[in-house]
């Protein structure tokens, strides 16, 4: 089967099914392991496409690999860059996306390990 061909408006509604299924992109959501839950809302979404559920999936790990990228981008300051001078996405589907950059900032870690110093 060949990849399907998305408009702007087809990943803006797809975006927007993205978001409205919490549990398919918030790690915290109480039933986002939940395997068969996830498969169903990527079958539905699917339907709603005419397309496979790995095409779905397919879109949705590019849209976010792509905010990983721009995120990055964001992230690079230039040497004897001033604060106007950083970088702003202007990719067309950043600012619908903006609900998943949460995902990518690191959390805080504390380490159960004892620290020995020794002098």
């Amino acid at each position: 089967m060949s990849a399907r061909q998305w408009t702007d408006d087809d990943i803006f509604e797809l975006i927007n099914l993205y978001e409205e299924k919490e549990f398919l992109w918030n790690v915290n959501h109480k039933l986002y392991r939940n395997r068969d839950k996830k498969m169903s809302a990527f079958e539905e979404i699917a339907t709603k496409f005419n397309c496979d559920v790995n095409e779905v999936q397919r879109k949705i790990h590019n849209l976010r690999n792509q905010v990983s990228h721009e995120l990055q981008k964001m992230k690079k300051v230039k040497s004897g860059d001033g604060a106007d001078d950083r970088y702003e996405s202007k990719w067309k589907f950043f600012s619908a996306l903006k609900f998943i950059v949460p995902c990518f900032i690191p959390t805080k870690t504390t380490s159960n390990m004892v620290s020995i110093i020794f002098k």
